[in-house]
């Protein structure tokens, strides 16, 4: 094993450092406006969806699905179970072949379900006249027992298997006539497997000309009764990994995208068909799984997954192939094509298929592993994968060489659906320094994950918040007020702005915030039946009692939770706690001023000292809603007290710290229109007001630079600035030396 690793590594050259590390190319998906294009690629993925069902069947079969509630209530929990949100909206039960025929002359359905006991009508006829009035339609026969299903359908032998080629023919040879024949084993999941095996079929294509990311896992199984058991195993194994993703995910829109993005199961009968879908899909092909014997040029071919394994094989030696069997001889022919045997008359058969999905597939939570296959760690999410590929004492060098050699890396990150991650991990240098590979791995994550969610507003998640990557987040499903619609709306717009390019040695963003939405606001005044008191002018007579009531008050305790979080990811980060009123900052009606804004030095070591402050500003911000002045203001406006709610930011400090200070070099306020244009300005140059230190001293109407002209700064303006700016500096200094300071710095 060590020798393969030092053929397959090449040794490094003499003159790379660690610090070419960050001259190893991030693909241009990283950037910006590629992550939007990759949200707009999934809102086009799985657009064919199986809506509406014409179920035939007779009243005690619909009792026995319907009535009986293992129909429509239990394939509802299923996908509610499974967090899926395209539901059947449509089940419309008819007892025999003709009121069929009719309802399909009449609606239009995506798919037709036939328990097979509908009448004397002969099956061909069935099909024959479903594709004359709903052409392409599939229609799935669904049977109790085997011997039931082999009466109905004449591909079906005594041994229940199906001879046929599905995607080429019906006996008589039309190319768009899909007929899938099912058992019903007492397994709710299987309606939900019958739906997604049909819309995997009718999407998979398109979505893979849309995203080439999307993987495929192609199953070739001819016998119907083990194929109707491992379709809901599959999938479900499936929807649990996505379920993964999802949680993972930056935000809502995210979370419902990437399931779109999930790998697609395709159903193979024959040789013919599982080699034409091999042959269309193999450069996205995720893993097979495959039966040993199946029918080939129209017979029963006993070696038949043999032949199609040593294809595949001879193209492609790193796809994941399990070989399924009844018979003990086949696994030693598994061991010769290099593939995972599975016997199919064992008791664990299902649970050896799932087994091998998480190993070999990338399902479920990451498995650090060395080459004997022992488990050394295992990763949950992507937080803690990322973590864990930078501790050597954790993941040893010999188990990232192991996996970067057999593509586990890039394969858990395909099912889950990060595929630009997965492709600059397949980049990853061919180097015998394991600490560059490792070093590469960890900034190629936390690269991607930052350019993810740079430019979104994110959910809070406490248990994979980080602030470093996190940039704006949310506690709460309101308004973010109008303050923090403005800082939102210049975070999210700096996505189009392409500064880095323009600028590339400027970074520009808001300063990272976490925004307390209106809703926390609203359950905490209701809860605490705050409205009444807070509102009562002759109760409240002053400010100090409206503040008394209000600290007393506990806030909710998801929201105490989540802010416990943030204050263990954020020691030591001085903190702005600002007012965001749902109609602060609008035009005219500003309302500046009116509320508070605490500034939080958080650097006490107790965390539950932090929290406690946190919560106290918050508290207080809430208070001055309903303080005298700004009642006062509210009725000169248009605006009632009752109608304000109140959102709250908690930002960094932007600045340095200098000794026992903490304060920006340069803060100002620039305008995009200048009401009072001089010296030749026109009113659209808009103004710009600089100051050192906080910008207090703008905000406060204290001496500051003035630039006249935002569009056309002349060199004068420059050198006047600049001069200003040095005689600030030395006055500022010339006070320090006196013990004063000409500055509002942070400091508690």
């Amino acid at each position: 094993y060590q020798r393969r690793v030092r053929e397959s590594l090449p040794t490094m050259q003499s003159d790379t450092t660690q610090g070419d590390l960050l001259q190893y190319p991030i693909i241009p998906a990283l950037q910006a406006a590629g992550m939007s294009k990759r949200v707009q690629n999934f809102d086009l993925l799985m657009t064919r969806r199986v809506r509406s069902i014409l179920l035939v069947a007779s009243r005690y079969d619909y009792f026995t699905f319907q009535e009986d509630g293992q129909l429509t209530e239990t394939l509802f929990n299923t996908y509610t179970q499974l967090n899926l949100t395209a539901f059947p909206t449509h089940i419309e039960r008819v007892s025999s072949v003709d009121e069929a025929f009719n309802m399909l002359s009449k609606e239009r359905f995506d798919l037709v379900i036939s328990l097979l006991r509908v009448g004397n009508s002969d099956i061909f006829v069935f099909v024959e006249s479903v594709h004359r009035l709903a052409p392409g339609t599939p229609i799935v026969l669904l049977a109790t027992t085997q011997a039931e299903l082999q009466m109905i359908d004449p591909r079906v032998d005594e041994l229940g298997r199906v001879n046929v080629h599905k995607r080429q023919n019906w006996e008589s040879g039309k190319t768009d006539i899909w007929v899938w024949p099912f058992i019903w084993q007492g397994d709710v999941r299987l309606f939900m497997a019958i739906i997604k095996t049909v819309e995997d079929r009718l999407n998979a294509q398109r979505d893979l000309d849309i995203e080439p990311g999307i993987r495929t896992i192609l199953l070739v199984e001819d016998n119907v009764k083990f194929y109707s058991s491992y379709l809901p195993l599959l999938y479900t194994e499936v929807f649990r990994q996505t379920q993964a993703v999802i949680d993972d995910s930056a935000t809502q829109l995210m979370k419902l995208l990437r399931q779109r993005a999930r790998p697609k199961i395709l159903l193979a009968t024959t040789y013919e068909e599982a080699e034409a879908l091999y042959e269309q899909y193999s450069k996205q092909l995720l893993g097979v799984v495959c039966d040993m014997a199946f029918p080939r040029n129209g017979k029963h071919d006993k070696s038949a997954g043999l032949t199609l394994i040593r294809k595949i094989r001879a193209e492609n030696n790193a796809i994941p192939v399990v070989l399924q069997s009844q018979s003990l001889s086949a696994k030693e022919s598994a061991q010769m094509v290099k593939a995972t045997y599975i016997h199919k008359g064992s008791n664990t058969l299902l649970q050896d298929l799932r087994e091998f999905m998480i190993t070999s597939l990338g399902f479920g939570p990451f498995r650090f592993r060395l080459p004997n296959d022992k488990v050394v760690s295992t990763a949950t999410d992507m937080r803690n994968f990322c973590t864990m590929l930078g501790q050597p004492d954790v993941v040893p060098d010999i188990s990232i060489v192991f996996h970067t050699l057999n593509k586990d890396f890039e394969r858990w990150l395909i099912t889950r659906g990060e595929f630009e991650l997965a492709e600059a991990i397949g980049q990853a240098p061919t180097t015998s320094n394991i600490s560059e590979i490792r070093e590469y791995l960890v900034s190629s994550i936390r690269n991607i994950r930052l350019q993810t969610s740079a430019h979104q507003i994110l959910q809070f998640d406490k248990l994979h918040f980080d602030h470093t990557i996190a940039h704006f987040t949310r506690i709460g499903s309101g308004s973010l007020g109008g303050k923090g619609r403005g800082l939102g709306f210049m975070h999210v717009a700096l996505e189009n702005a392409n500064l880095k390019s323009l600028y590339p040695n400027v970074t520009v963003r808001v300063p990272w915030t976490l925004a307390i939405s209106t809703s926390v606001f609203d359950e905490f005044m209701e809860t605490s039946e705050l409205f009444g008191f807070a509102l009562n002018d002759q109760i409240t007579t002053t400010n100090d009692v409206i503040t008394e009531m209000f600290l007393r008050t506990p806030l909710p305790t998801k929201v105490l939770n989540d802010i416990t979080e943030f204050c263990r990811s954020v020691k030591g980060v001085p903190l702005a706690v600002r007012s965001s009123s749902l109609f602060e900052d609008t035009f005219r009606q500003p309302f500046a001023g009116i509320y508070k804004t605490y500034f939080l030095p958080n650097q006490n070591p107790s965390l539950e000292f932090r929290v406690h402050e946190i919560c106290e500003a918050i508290k207080l911000i809430y208070a001055s809603t309903f303080w005298t002045e700004a009642k006062q203001y509210t009725r000169s406006t248009s605006f009632r007290t009752e109608e304000m709610k109140m959102a709250v930011l908690i930002q960094e400090i932007a600045g340095t710290r200098h000794d026992h200070w903490v304060y920006p070099n340069i803060s100002g306020v620039a305008r995009a229109h200048n009401f009072y244009p001089q010296h030749g300005a026109r009113a659209s140059d808009g103004i710009g007001l600089l100051a050192l230190g906080l910008g207090g001293t703008v905000v406060d109407g204290r001496a500051c630079v003035r630039i006249l002209s935002l569009i056309h700064i002349s060199e004068p303006t420059r050198l006047l600035s600049i001069s200003y700016a040095v005689f600030c500096l030395k006055k500022k200094k010339k006070h320090e030396k006196k013990g004063n300071t000409v500055l509002t710095l942070c400091k508690r």
